[in-house]
């Protein structure tokens, strides 16, 4: 089963590409194409609810609610990206806890702490995935290990830049997963996807698997 839990569907972000930006036919071309069965919207610090249910009524695949945040340390004032996908069971409480954190603020100008965002959805069945090794704006160490220290295993994954990377922090233990980041839909078919062993079809399935290996 090939997924993809890290997916642009609009520019947020002024230094995003305006070929982020997709509509409903497009999408499901390209998702269909690319033969992904789940797809996360994860766009830069923002959340349109109305582009996810439209972008959820249709057949080609399952969809689920998330974000990308801009993230600050707590160690040498390192900036990171972390990915926060949640139950579309939860969509609205999701949607109401980003917006309470956001507080206003436009995605070109929020940033938040480690901390401040894990307690912003530890509440809610949510998984973290933070950019680490050699993708850019990775987690350093000390925040990997202080993500551990505050989330379930099951909850928190790994993102790297390409498969290699993914192979070796996996085989040290890590749950390690990789997403298009898609900045371009007129070739989001050629873009990494993370293929599941065994089909998940609800949240907590995916949840379970990443707690078994």
């Amino acid at each position: 089963m090939r997924i993809d839990l890290h997916c642009h569907t609009r520019k947020t972000k002024s230094g995003d590409p305006k070929s982020r930006n997709v509509d409903k036919e497009l999408f499901c071309e390209k998702v269909e194409l690319a033969n992904v069965d789940l797809v996360a919207i994860t766009n830069h610090n923002d959340f349109d609810s109305e582009q996810y249910a439209d972008l959820s009524n249709q057949d080609i695949c399952v969809v689920w609610p998330g974000v990308e945040l801009d993230g600050v340390s707590n160690h040498a004032n390192r900036a990171f990206h972390v990915i926060v996908v949640a139950d579309p069971a939860d969509v609205d409480k999701f949607d109401e806890a980003l917006s309470k954190l956001i507080d206003g603020q436009k995605p070109d100008d929020f940033s938040a702490k480690l901390e401040e965002i894990v307690a912003a959805f530890l509440p809610l069945n949510t998984l973290f995935i933070p950019h680490y090794a050699d993708k850019s704006k990775a987690i350093s160490e000390e925040d990997k290990k202080l993500f551990e220290e505050l989330l379930p295993r099951e909850r928190l994954f790994l993102e790297p830049k390409d498969l290699r990377t993914v192979g070796i922090c996996a085989f040290h233990g890590d749950n390690m997963i990789i997403g298009s980041d898609v900045k371009d839909w007129a070739h989001y078919e050629k873009c990494n996807f993370a293929e599941l062993r065994l089909p998940v079809s609800s949240f907590e399935q995916l949840k379970m698997l990443a707690k078994r290996d």
